[in-house]
């Protein structure tokens, strides 16, 4: 059985962030979650924390998920996009997010995303190990 979850969900609309909070506890694939309601407030959090995923919005004030992605680097969490805007789906996969959801997410399709950042963290724990 694999270890649960840390992620972190950066979306400036209150609700939204709530919503995808309220799923990933439904979900019992999670075992932190934390949340920020800014880019800044996430790259703080990720100099003392870390994390396996970050479920990012893409249009925000000031800092853009996709500028947040490109300041993050490299050590980043994987990144899966929450989003109002199919439009920017291209430039998300471009800055290498796992995965695009558009809003409202639901649980389903928010599974599948955790689903396939598990893959990739159990692939990565199999090349180290």
């Amino acid at each position: 059985m694999s270890l649960p979850l840390r992620v972190i969900v950066c979306d400036d609309e209150l609700m939204a962030r709530k919503r995808v909070l309220r799923l990933l506890e439904e979900s019992g694939q999670v075992e932190v979650a934390r949340e920020c309601a800014s880019a800044d407030e996430v790259l703080t959090r990720l100099s003392v924390e870390e994390f396996d995923i970050a479920l990012l919005d893409i249009n925000m004030p000031g800092t853009t998920g996709i500028e947040l992605v490109e300041k993050m680097g490299p050590e980043r969490p994987y990144v899966v996009f929450l989003t109002a805007h199919p439009e920017h789906a291209l430039k998300a996969f471009e800055v290498g997010a796992i995965d695009y959801l558009l809003k409202p997410v639901d649980d389903v399709r928010l599974k599948k995303a955790l689903d396939r950042a598990r893959g990739f963290l159990d692939a990565e724990e199999r090349s180290e190990g």
